[in-house]
């Protein structure tokens, strides 16, 4: 046990009065969550009671501080999100700058295992400032490994190491051991990512050791699953599996034979290892383990991922009724586990909505007051309006670069139709007076189009130098598939018909969701129609077909939305298709209609698309029409529940 847990027992056994023990209660509590849970909770209640008791509101509002922390590792994200909230709104009140930027903290936690990675940002973000502001080491070494545990789930490798360097430094000024251990096991993360499993190792190890000293029970075991796997991606299953049987025997003096859900994450861990090493009976043996512990403790998660498991086993050893039984279990209970963290996640925010809305009523007059002393402090002022000359001039070197980008392609893209535009107004100037209304009309309108020509050429070019200059932001969420569809059926029936061509969206499943950002796939497949009308010839049709289809990979089924647009345009060449989504690609194949073409679309659509964790590809035969096909990600609940990188 460290150091700082052994001072507080000391000084629980000193306590004079009943307002000081609920003070070291309540951190004793917070600093025994992850090695001792039961009494970790144990302790939070007894110092609500005694505070409620004492009237008592910095205690109350520690208290719910840690009501909340209890409610999130109970996947309980409303109650977890309603106790903070109250907390945090307690301690501006009290002016506990030390106990705000904690529960603000825990907040962006709870966020972050719902997926809400903005918010979970945004509070950490509070969180960081009012740690520097109080030179807290120690607080500040627990932020910045959470925003860095925030970046890894998100795939942005260098922000996390980033943070993840920064926390080990002040966690070793802080000389906080368990914090120094997390921002380890992050960096191990990072790099087992990267592909650098020895510098991966180093990291894991080191954490181990430190988790081994401090009787962190959770973290030992967070360390043993991530070096087994690291392990395994090296190739050397036997070294994994040491790992894993040495918290199986108790070797060291650490058991999670009390720890039922962390037992049954191991033994899964353990049946997955044996079954890829086709030692069958041995998988069988540790999958039955987790199988029942899942029941036991009603965890549907790890009831379902054993059933997956014996399903592959059975498949194995040839007993298809068996493995058939289990794969049918598993796809029952995932099926009730994604219904039931959608409701419960919506529950949540509509929670955080309701509170913050509540909060910010109540503390209007407070934010007034502060707003009014910010605007009076004029050294605050200084560094605001020197942030803005700095960002001002960011922001025109940004433009600087677009422009530079922009005038060398409008030379060239832009030439033709400015020259005919400047030829049909010279045109119009001296002949319009032998010209007839409706031939003045026809040189109009010929402008007018190849204005708006213009105009789609540099809107193209902006959006292409827009995600090449890393200004592409998503916000991902499940997308209602049938209802964007809808929609771009009919914006894009008006001019299909003009062109007498039919948009047939195929009957699918219509509560299929995909994992997107709602704008960026509107317009991916926006664009992949807008081209199927576009090279269709007049009296054919355009199919619109939909799938949800699913993937046995190492990590289990991975499910995709299939999406496919079918012309029957005259089809694309394969020496076309080699630079299909290449920037400034022209085809040889013509628009039927006379429309234009930039070149860009198809590149912007991949680059969008890819950064959704999707594909976009195309199959054709020439003369006979050509199918684009997009997959992405399909409906993900809340991400594993994760703190500051381990197993919680």
């Amino acid at each position: 046990m460290n150091h700082f847990i052994l001072d507080l027992e000391e000084q629980l056994r000193r306590a004079a009065t009943r307002a000081e023990r609920v003070d070291i209660i309540n951190e004793l509590a917070h600093e025994l969550r992850s090695i001792n849970e039961e009494r970790s909770i144990a302790l939070t209640e007894e110092a609500f009671t005694i505070s409620e008791e004492l009237h008592y509101e910095k205690g109350l509002a520690y208290a719910k501080r840690n009501r909340g922390f209890c409610a999130f590792y109970a996947v309980e994200y409303d109650k977890a999100l309603r106790n903070l909230f109250e907390a945090a709104e307690t301690f501006k009140k009290l002016g506990d700058e030390s106990g705000h930027a904690s529960a603000l903290v825990w907040t962006g936690i709870v966020f972050n295992s719902m997926g809400e990675t903005g918010s979970s940002l945004d509070y950490f973000t509070q969180a960081l400032h009012i740690s520097e502001k109080l030179g807290d080491r120690r607080a500040k070494a627990r932020i910045l490994t959470s925003i860095g545990s925030v970046y890894a789930m998100i795939k942005d490798n260098s922000h996390a190491i980033k943070y993840f360097s920064e926390a080990l430094e002040f966690s070793e000024s802080a000389q906080d051991l368990i914090q120094k251990a997390s921002a380890l096991n992050g960096m191990g993360r990072i790099y087992t990512a990267l592909g650098n499993f020895e510098k991966a190792l180093q990291y894991e190890q080191e954490a181990l050791k430190i988790r081994r000293e401090s009787s962190d029970v959770r973290g030992v075991a967070s360390s043993h699953f991530f070096m087994g796997r690291i392990y395994e991606k090296m190739g050397n299953p036997d070294e994994a599996l040491k790992l894993y049987m040495s918290l199986f025997t108790g070797e060291n003096g650490i058991s999670l034979q009390s720890w039922k859900w962390g037992r049954g994450q191991l033994s899964l861990a353990t049946a997955k290892l044996f079954s890829n090493i086709q030692k069958l009976d041995d998988a069988e043996h540790y999958a039955n383990d987790a199988l029942e512990i899942g029941v036991a403790i009603k965890a549907q998660k790890i009831e379902a991922d054993a059933h997956q498991i014996l399903a592959r086993i059975f498949k194995k050893k040839e007993n298809f009724k068996k493995a058939f039984e289990h794969l049918e279990r598993y796809d029952t209970l995932n099926m009730m586990i994604q219904g039931e963290q959608l409701a419960k996640s919506a529950r949540s925010l509509e929670t955080a909505r309701a509170l913050r809305e509540s909060a910010t009523l109540r503390l209007k007059n407070e934010e007034l007051a502060r707003l009014n002393e910010e605007l009076s402090d004029a050294n605050e002022e200084a560094a605001a309006l020197n942030r803005h000359l700095s960002e001002t001039n960011q922001n025109l070197e940004l433009l600087n670069r677009e422009k530079n980008e922009f005038l060398g392609i409008a030379a060239h893209d832009l030439k033709n139709p400015l020259a005919s535009i400047i030829l049909t107004t010279d045109f119009l100037r001296l002949y319009r007076s032998k010209l007839a209304d409706e031939e003045i009309d026809a040189k109009l309108n010929s402008i007018q189009t190849t204005a708006a020509r213009m105009n789609t050429i540099v809107s193209n070019i902006l959006d292409a130098n827009a995600i090449e200059n890393g200004q592409l932001f998503l916000k991902m969420e499940n997308v209602d598939v049938a209802a964007l569809l809808d929609t771009l059926a009919k914006e894009y029936s008006a001019r299909a018909e003009a062109k007498r061509i039919a948009i047939s969206v195929e009957d699918f499943t219509r509560n299929v969701r995909a994992y997107a950002d709602q704008n960026a796939m509107y317009e991916v497949l926006e664009n992949v129609l807008s081209n199927a009308v576009k090279y269709s010839p007049a009296d054919t049709t355009v199919r619109v077909r939909v799938q949800d289809e699913s993937y046995i990979t190492v990590n289990g089924v991975e499910h995709r939305i299939r999406i496919e647009v079918q012309d029957e345009g005259p089809g694309i060449s394969q020496s076309d298709r080699q630079h299909l989504f290449k920037k400034y690609s022209r085809l040889s194949a013509k628009p039927t209609g006379g429309e234009s073409s930039t070149g860009l679309g198809l590149s912007i659509a991949k680059k969008i698309v890819e950064a959704m964790d999707g594909s976009i590809s195309c199959e054709s035969r020439p003369g006979h029409g050509a199918t684009f096909i997009v997959e992405l990600p399909a409906f993900k609940p809340s991400g594993a529940i994760v703190e500051n990188g381990s197993f919680v």
